[in-house]
């Protein structure tokens, strides 16, 4: 996987992360809340801006009640379905 990919996947995988945080029903200040981030911070991570560490994604899979290899493993799927 080059460098390419490996943004593409990352972007498929915060995208996971919204889906699920959408249907939780959560706002992006719900989930800040309950992860101990500023709101700011969670958008960051969550808009794109901000790169997510492997300690990040397990802070909001935590936080949503989902394991990081679900939320991996649908990027992945996602990540296969568009190359």
């Amino acid at each position: 996987m080059d460098q390419i990919e490996a943004l593409i996947f990352v972007q498929k995988a915060v995208a996971e992360l919204n889906a699920e945080r959408q249907r939780q029903g959560l706002s992006m200040g719900d989930l800040a809340e309950v992860t101990g981030m500023s709101e700011a911070d969670a958008r960051g991570y969550l808009e794109g801006g901000q790169m997510m560490t492997l300690s990040d994604l397990g802070r909001f899979c935590a936080a949503l009640g989902v394991s990081s290899f679900e939320i991996l493993a649908r990027a992945e799927q996602a990540y296969q379905e568009t190359s």
